[in-house]
């Protein structure tokens, strides 16, 4: 951006990740995504991971999803989340060095008869990458938790994309997918007008209209008019 900016270009603008965790940061104009990263922002699109989930599932998945007590996959989703999130939260507020959190090895901890992540093996993970055993107190308060709402703007797009290809694969028959497949399908399923209504989306092409300009090649928002 700052290269752009001094080399004269006055309509360049980034847009980057707003995650509280891992934060981004550039000069000049900066439009940073709602949750944490873009992923995260198309996966919170109300009905994109039942769609997805339900255009790829090999067996009934309304039906799995009702043994599982859950009124729709995105509950699952977040439900799997959550705990690692939580860890995750927890170590930058606190501080605390040394413990690699930016995958999520759902493969491992991922329960299958209960649509969850087993706590026991978190905590067995987390004292493989702490070094500790047993785990020090603040690890151990960081697994209570907190409610989805407050860890929603936290959640990593990337581990969000793992937990589905998980579900796909473990709960509804599915062929194994990687996390950017999945990403990939987000981006293919989302319609223009889910797109144009993205926080950063809007901001950027209202940017964009103010410099006499528009990012919509087609121009539906008739700003030319």
């Amino acid at each position: 951006m700052a290269a752009l900016v001094g080399g004269g270009v006055d309509r360049a603008a980034a847009v980057l990740d707003s995650d509280p965790l891992d934060p981004s940061h550039a000069s000049g104009e900066v439009f940073y995504s709602e949750l944490a990263d873009l992923d995260s922002d198309l996966f919170a699109i109300e009905g994109m991971i039942d769609r997805i989930v339900t255009a790829n599932a090999q067996v009934r998945d309304k039906k799995v999803l009702g043994s599982l007590g859950m009124e729709n996959w995105r509950e699952v989703v977040l439900r799997l989340v959550e705990p690692w999130t939580a860890v995750r939260k927890h170590l930058v507020d606190e501080s605390i060095p040394g413990i690699s959190m930016k995958d999520f090895p759902i493969n491992r901890l991922g329960d299958k008869s209960t649509g969850q992540v087993s706590r026991s093996a978190l905590e067995k993970l987390l004292i493989e990458r702490s070094g500790f055993d047993p785990l020090p107190d603040e690890l151990t308060q960081a697994l209570a938790t907190p409610t989805s709402e407050e860890l929603e703007p936290f959640h990593n797009g990337h581990h969000l994309a793992a937990a589905i290809a998980w579900i796909l694969a473990n709960l509804l028959a599915s062929t194994k997918m990687n996390p950017n497949t999945i990403e990939d399908l987000a981006r293919t399923a989302i319609t223009e007008i889910e797109l144009r209504k993205l926080l950063v989306v809007s901001q950027l092409s209202d940017w964009a209209h103010q410099r006499g300009t528009c990012v919509w090649r087609d121009c539906l928002c008739d700003c030319r008019a």
